[in-house]
């Protein structure tokens, strides 16, 4: 008998289990969209969810899905059913122009001087802004490269110039490793 529950339990621990749990959907983004007072424009989504956790109210439509739209232009107004059996929040909007908040204000209107020179006196004086300049780019060596000697020398078989050939070996020495910025300017004049 305790040999069986032995191997039992033995068992248990060997065998491995096995799960449909592994696939995982995107959310729906379900929730309020517009809250307190919103400003909203006719077909806007104020509320996306399953069944009606918020119920349509005045001036609102539901979609199939039982999202809620704004049927007019206004304001988001939430309430609750007081006097019925089952205590539901209802979703209204109150009718009311709402202002242009998606759009700058266009620019002052400004009359031509000659087409118009005595409506044109009633123009907004011009004012001067700074339009923004991209920052130039730095360079890596500032200094130009140039020569003041052009010379012909003969490639020899290899195909590579050798410089130490063009100008003695002292000079040539002096220019290895940027020796020209702590040798005396005056010297290299003549180069």
């Amino acid at each position: 008998m305790l040999s069986k529950v032995i191997q039992r339990n033995f068992a248990s621990k060997i065998m491995a289990g096995s799960t449909n749990n592994k696939k995982d959907s995107a959310g729906r983004r379900l929730g309020i969209k517009r809250w307190g007072k919103a400003e909203v424009r006719k077909g806007d989504i104020i509320a996306k969810q399953r069944g009606y956790k918020w119920h349509p109210g005045n001036n609102v439509h539901s979609g199939n899905d039982h999202t809620i739209h704004a049927s007019v232009e206004g304001v988001v107004v939430w309430s609750k059913d007081r006097y019925a059996y089952k205590k539901r929040s209802r979703i209204h909007v109150i009718p009311q122009e709402t202002p242009n908040r998606q759009f700058p204000s266009p620019a002052p209107f400004a009359y031509h001087p000659e087409l118009y020179p005595e409506l044109a006196e009633m123009n907004p004086t011009p004012y001067e802004f700074l339009i923004p300049r991209s920052s130039k780019k730095r360079t890596r060596s500032p200094r130009s490269l140039g020569c003041s000697v052009v010379a012909n020398p003969s490639l020899e078989e290899t195909g590579y110039l050798d410089v130490s050939k063009l100008i003695d070996s002292e000079r040539f020495a002096q220019h290895r490793g940027f020796a020209y910025e702590k040798q005396d300017p005056a010297l290299l004049e003549d180069f």
